[in-house]
């Protein structure tokens, strides 16, 4: 079965990559190619966030997302108190 490869460079500049693959029955394909690694932004701010407290200790929170470049969203009260809600 196939598995997903990756790399990742901790370091930015020009790198020199080569990925061979195997297939089981003795056939090997290589490739090698450069690529550019640089920094990148954090990710984008969700829109449209709506936040409606309904008690003294409850916020409901809704928003809209793209999911194609965070893992999740941590919500964070002001310092001072020590609750952190995560999704």
């Amino acid at each position: 079965m196939a598995r997903p490869a990756s790399y990742t460079f901790y370091t930015e500049g020009t790198h020199q990559v080569t990925l061979t693959v195997f297939d089981g029955r003795g056939g090997t394909g290589t490739d090698t190619l450069t690529i550019t690694a640089g920094a990148t932004g954090p990710p984008a701010a969700p829109s449209e966030l709506l936040a409606i407290p309904s008690r003294s200790d409850w916020i409901n929170m809704t928003w809209w997302t793209t999911p194609n470049n965070e893992d999740g969203f941590k919500v964070e009260p002001l310092p001072g108190n020590n609750r952190c809600l995560r999704r």
